[in-house]
């Protein structure tokens, strides 16, 4: 374990060269922790390495089929590598071992907007929204799927709620194309 640790020290130090070294050395004595798995996943995922990254959150969710966080990490890197369907699969087994963590809820809502899905995404983030109240990534996202459902009085309002929350200049400056202000 003294390897893994090292590595995981060396990725919070963003010094992902010495990151590798150590944790694939614990990999290489330990084939049967998943968060060594895991760890080299994230790894992969930061330096673009989506493919090598799936295996390793695939070879972490054969040793443990309820590992939440490599479950949600494939979903995203699957996103990232147009793979839809299966992240809409991963990220609803997500929901259904823990249906109220509203990030879980903003994640399909982000694929489902990537479809034009915009009636289920909006209904994905209202669900974030409802077990977050100021979930902002979740308000914002819904307000765009309003905007681009041509509902765009409850999309301003989601953005005004958005940047009287501080959210950032992104929610700003499309608030100001859509909304008129």
């Amino acid at each position: 374990m003294a390897y893994f640790n090292k590595g995981i020290t060396y990725l919070k130090l963003n010094n992902k060269k010495e990151a590798k070294l150590y944790i694939d050395t614990a990999l290489s004595l330990n084939k049967t922790d998943e968060s060594i798995f895991f760890a080299r996943a994230l790894l992969k995922k930061e330096l673009g390495d989506f493919k090598g990254a799936m295996k390793d959150y695939d070879a972490a969710l054969l040793l443990d089929p309820n590992y939440k966080n490599a479950l949600f990490n494939r979903a995203y890197t699957k996103k990232t590598l147009g793979d839809y369907n299966s992240a809409i699969n991963d990220i609803s087994n997500l929901l259904n071992q823990d249906g109220e963590n509203p990030e879980y809820w903003n994640s399909l809502g982000n694929v489902q907007m990537i479809y034009g899905e915009y009636f289920e995404a909006k209904k994905s983030y209202s669900k974030a929204i409802d077990l977050d109240m100021d979930y902002l990534d979740a308000r914002f996202n819904r307000g765009l799927a309003h905007i681009f459902s041509n509902q765009s009085g409850l999309g301003c309002e989601d953005l005004q709620y958005c940047i009287d929350k501080d959210y950032g200049e992104n929610a700003e400056n499309i608030f100001t194309d859509f909304c008129g202000f």
